[in-house]
């Protein structure tokens, strides 16, 4: 509320669910993804607090609650909640005992905005044991010795493996919490588990972006995705049908940083195929105008067997919308967001 601003007595400021709003408005939501060099992904059983960081092992790297975690090198990692398979719901297979976590580091690739990397362990240890905590802070190091120390405990997935983290977290916020958690146990229906045929299901703590929900991160590709359906979330585990069907719920890839690059780089996913998940890939800048903000920007990528491909996409400032927080307020709100379009699409003649 701005400061000596006087309000009625009777005025009227209806409860409202974030989510809802936003998908009421038909808003892109590409260009607002969040952007992290790595993300630290631990089994952590339930219940969670509003904070993930606040639980085990997390709460033993930081002292307040923190979107991100500084490495010793600079990097930005984010800390993300799974919930254990054992302690998820009926129809899990592959379970792991509870006396065991895991750990998966995913992280950018020097130089680039390609995939991340994934590393994995399996620690005979409960989240809150010092093994665990020993694991997270070795990585933030950024001192390759101390995670070498882990090495007996390395338990990589195979291969082209798909992990798929939807927020389900609702002490954080009750929208993904309600429809997180519905789109979940229906995908979970579709594929018959949690973790089957190289893809991992798993319920997350909160991902970003409420508005969004039912939202999830997909690794090791690092795209966000909104407003998903079992259906849409599905197809993009599976990498069925076109990719530029699921374009419109995607918000762009965490290692991609300002919202004309997630734009383009999204724009090359439905112009490319699905083929562009896993490619090394440069966005650059090649045009900017300061008075509308449109941009242009050429994402470029080598493909296998078909060498480097690319776009050059023209993305526009389209409009400003409103961005309510859920449930009661006490106070008028004002604050808004850009929503973007690709106003042109090119093919590079690379």
């Amino acid at each position: 509320m701005v400061a000596g601003m006087e309000l009625a007595d009777d005025l009227v400021l209806p409860r409202i669910r974030c989510a809802a709003v936003h998908g009421s408005t038909g808003a892109d939501p590409g260009g607002s993804a969040p952007v992290w060099d790595a993300v630290l992904v631990v089994e952590v059983p339930l219940p969670w607090g509003r904070d993930i960081c606040m639980s085990a092992p997390y709460s033993a790297l930081v002292d307040t609650p923190s979107a991100t975690i500084d490495g010793a090198d600079g990097r930005r990692w984010r800390p993300q909640g799974v919930v254990p398979p054992r302690s998820g719901d009926a129809g899990s297979h592959d379970r792991q005992p509870v006396e065991h976590t895991r750990v998966m580091a995913f992280e950018r690739p020097a130089g680039g905005t390609g995939p991340f990397t994934r590393r994995e362990w399996l620690l005979a240890a409960t989240a809150g044991s010092e093994e665990v905590a020993g694991l997270c802070t070795a990585l933030l190091s950024a001192e390759p010795g101390q995670v070498a120390a882990f090495d007996a405990w390395r338990d990589d997935a195979p291969a082209g493996t798909v992990d798929l983290l939807m927020c389900t977290h609702g002490s954080r916020d009750v929208c993904c919490g309600g429809s997180g958690a519905a789109a979940f146990h229906e995908l979970v229906g579709r594929l018959g588990a949690e973790h089957v045929d190289g893809v991992r299901l798993w319920r997350t703590s909160h991902a970003g972006g409420h508005r969004f929900a039912p939202t999830a991160i997909s690794l090791p590709d690092g795209y966000s995705w909104a407003h998903l359906t079992a259906s849409v979330a599905e197809q993009v585990v599976r990498r069925q049908g076109e990719a530029a069907e699921v374009v419109p719920h995607c918000r762009g890839c965490v290692t991609v940083d300002g919202a004309p690059a997630q734009m383009a780089d999204r724009e090359a996913l439905g112009e490319l195929g699905w083929e562009w998940l896993g490619a090394e890939r440069r966005a650059v800048v090649v045009a900017h105008e300061r008075d509308t903000l449109a941009t242009t920007v050429d994402v470029t990528g080598a493909l296998a067997g078909r060498g480097v491909v690319g776009v050059s996409v023209r993305v526009e400032l389209d409009r400003h919308i409103a961005m309510p927080t859920c449930g009661v307020v006490d106070g008028p709100e004002f604050a808004t967001e850009p929503v973007w379009r690709a106003a042109k699409v090119e093919r590079l003649a690379c």
